[in-house]
């Protein structure tokens, strides 16, 4: 016996019941889900660009300042004029003169000759009172004849010369390749051979009545150029990046405009890579500053603190430039994108 439901009609003999049909996306929908996939991958894209700004920036002052002779030199040419590096450097060459003349054994010895030959005690006690003093006037002497010659372009010409060939110890050092033989360097220090230097301050103190200064043999005089115990172990980062010092730009610029052209909201994506940019360079900056610190703390007491922060201030100034001047594009593409640039979805 059959029930029948009260307001549904009676199935038509010899028919089939027919499920309703499932409705396709509207174009409304589709448009919708293609948009929120180009909302991903721009992000993947510019999250990716912005990210690989801070190795970029690395890799091309590597390539195209540290690993490059001519463009190192002209770098830290200026430095022959920085008075902490002249006065570091002024120390060391009177310091290695003085080694040489030693006044106070000079004066050691004429009282011995005076005691055992003439017999002249208290003129050989007198002598020998003087002795400090006379060392400590000749240093002195010697330091201000020092700096005469490191105020002429002879002492740039040797700077130059001096850097040129230390330059591939540097490089040696940072990214492992090359090898300079008679050079001192180790994994940790690259230094200077201020040798010629020595040479001239010696024919000048030769020139003002010096004597004493004709036995000054030409002998390598090592001033320390940079040192860091950080060093080793950053060599194969170090390498890495030298190697890609032409590409990584190029491969974050690349990303960072196809973020922006790929974007369902260009404006909106404009001024992300921007802030992006900004955060980059500002994290660079701040990691300049911490290596600064870093690598100025770590010095021995034997290399002098303020010529090798005036070194690391040359050497990474067209690093820092590159920063400022990336930092500024980027606050200027997010000003730009909120107030220039129309707003598309297409």
């Amino acid at each position: 016996m059959t029930i029948d439901t009260p307001g549904e009609p009676d199935p038509v003999p010899g028919t089939a019941a027919v499920e309703p049909a499932t409705s396709e996306p509207t174009p409304a929908e589709r448009s919708a889900g293609a948009n929120r996939w180009r909302t991903a991958v721009s992000a993947v894209l510019l999250v990716l660009g912005c990210s690989l700004l801070v190795p970029a920036a690395v890799a091309g002052w590597l390539r195209w300042v540290v690993t490059d002779t001519d463009n190192y030199v002209d770098t830290v040419s200026p430095l022959a004029d920085d008075p902490a590096i002249q006065a570091a450097v002024a120390d060391r060459v009177a310091e290695r003169i003085s080694d040489h003349i030693d006044a106070a054994a000079v004066v050691d010895r004429a009282a011995r000759t005076l005691e055992d030959e003439r017999g002249r005690t208290s003129m050989a006690a007198s002598l020998d009172a003087l002795a400090t003093p006379i060392d400590e006037m000749t240093t002195s002497w010697i330091a201000e004849r020092t700096n005469d010659v490191l105020g002429t372009d002879a002492f740039q010409e040797v700077w130059s010369t001096a850097h040129r060939a230390a330059h591939r110890a540097l490089v040696e050092i940072v990214t492992g390749r090359g090898d300079v033989p008679g050079l001192v360097a180790d994994d940790e220090s690259v230094v200077i051979d201020l040798a010629p230097l020595v040479e001239l301050v010696r024919d000048h103190l030769v020139e003002n009545g010096f004597e004493l200064a004709e036995r000054i043999p030409s002998t390598e005089t090592e001033f320390v150029l940079f040192q860091s115990p950080d060093l080793p172990a950053a060599r194969d980062t170090l390498r890495t990046l030298d190697s890609l010092g032409f590409v990584l730009p190029i491969v974050a610029v690349v990303l960072i405009v196809a973020g922006v052209a790929v974007a369902q909201r260009r404006r909106f994506a404009l001024a992300a890579a921007g802030a992006g940019i900004t955060v980059a360079m500002v994290a660079t900056a701040v990691g300049l500053l911490l290596l600064r610190g870093r690598s100025l703390d770590q010095l021995p007491g034997t290399v002098d603190r303020d010529a090798s922060a005036a070194m690391f201030d040359q050497l990474t100034t067209t690093l820092s430039t590159g920063v400022y001047i990336a930092l500024a594009a980027g606050v200027l593409v997010i000003l730009a994108a909120l107030l220039v640039v129309p707003g598309r979805r297409s």
